[in-house]
């Protein structure tokens, strides 16, 4: 989940990010939020064998009459069971571009450009190598946005063999498809008060 967004008056680049400070992030938060909404986004959990793959599309809506131009914080879980991402990809969903980004310590910087009174979409996709029965995607810093998404959608996928599955939201539906189990959740005006959390009973095995 996209939680912290830096204002740049330039088109921003990578190693601009490095010199961005927490407290330049404060003094401008309020500000972009007036004019930028983070106002959906889609996100698709895969559980694999020692690992789980995130694919997550997001909205972003400029309602000024002047162009932003941002670098976003990425932030993943790291934990005693969850590395750092093994591959990491950032793309522009409207020019189908690949962008580039910085690595920080428990998550990723990466620039945005929202023209005036229109819309962008990114996508990122990594994959997280896993020694428990756990899979997490950071939810609960979407208020720092300092509004709830207009419309948010999860869908897991898992093997059809995991023993004990949970998940931290009520799912709406089930299927299942080539040996996996397909779960979808949709929310509407939605402010996450809980990480999107995934648990099964023992570690997977081929």
């Amino acid at each position: 989940m996209i939680i912290e967004y830096q204002y740049l008056q330039n088109q921003p680049n990578i190693k601009m990010i490095k010199k961005i400070t927490l407290l330049f992030f404060v003094v401008f938060t309020s500000a972009i939020a007036q004019s930028i909404d983070f106002y959906q986004e889609k996100i698709e959990l895969t559980v694999c064998k020692n690992y789980f793959e995130i694919t997550g599309t997001y909205h972003f809506k400029n309602t000024s009459a002047k162009d932003y131009k941002h670098s976003l914080y990425y932030p993943f879980v790291i934990d005693e069971t969850t590395e750092y991402p093994f591959e990491i990809n950032v793309f522009d969903d409207k020019s189908d571009k690949q962008i580039d980004f910085l690595k920080a310590k428990e998550g990723v910087y990466f620039p945005i450009a929202v023209n005036k009174n229109d819309t962008s979409v990114y996508i990122v996709k990594y994959k997280q190598k896993i020694s428990g029965n756990k899979a997490e995607y950071i939810l609960t810093t979407t208020a720092q946005w300092g509004k709830p998404f207009t419309i948010a959608e999860y869908i897991i996928t898992v093997p059809d063999r995991i023993q004990a599955f949970e998940i931290s939201f009520s799912y709406d539906s089930v299927e299942l498809r080539n040996k996996n189990k397909i779960y979808r959740i949709t929310k509407r005006n939605f402010l996450p008060n809980k990480n999107l959390v995934v648990r099964w009973k023992r570690k997977l095995h081929k």
